[in-house]
């Protein structure tokens, strides 16, 4: 009886020793990456409709890439208050269905574009959302300039052909 508890132990020991390590891999996975990751609690009211949302961890490159810093634990109307309907829509399916979504939209709070896949993790009830983002504003404003590049120059040739 002895020896199967000193085996017990041992297993519990080397186990709890690989998660640790795997805990730690995945951390260190977390703080390295370049995108923006955060994870929030999507909430609904007595009557199941999405009101707000509330940070309850981010990594290193959160606030590089939103601009936002010291946001746990607040909701995000307190922390974009014009752009919480943004993105709460998303935020909502999501925890509801746990259907993963790839957006991309303007945060008007801050003025800048951002690309995002959610996806729920946890059970169901407990609505939580992480969010894998980065900011493409500079894209975004990019492929605005090309557009109207493109358009002024559709017009001018357009009115070089029309004239004699």
């Amino acid at each position: 009886m002895e020896q199967a508890n000193a085996d017990l132990e041992r297993r519990v020991e080397e186990r709890t020793t690989q998660l640790s390590e795997s805990e730690r891999r995945f951390r260190a996975l977390f703080e390295a990456m370049d995108e923006g990751f955060f994870i929030i609690e999507v909430l609904f009211d007595a009557q199941g409709e999405a009101q707000d949302f509330r940070f309850l961890e981010t990594n290193a490159a959160f606030t590089q890439q939103s601009g936002l810093d010291g946001v746990l634990g607040r909701r995000g109307s307190e922390v974009l208050p014009r752009s919480v309907p943004e993105f709460l829509e998303a935020y909502s399916r999501t925890a509801r269905t746990g259907q993963r979504q790839r957006i991309t939209c303007l945060a008007s709070s801050l003025g800048r574009w951002f690309d995002l896949c959610t996806m729920r993790v946890g059970p169901p009830g407990e609505n939580k959302v992480a969010v894998l983002f980065r900011d493409v504003s500079v894209q975004h404003r990019l492929g605005e300039a090309l557009a109207d590049s493109k358009a002024l120059a559709i017009e001018a040739a357009r009115r070089v052909g029309a004239e004699p």
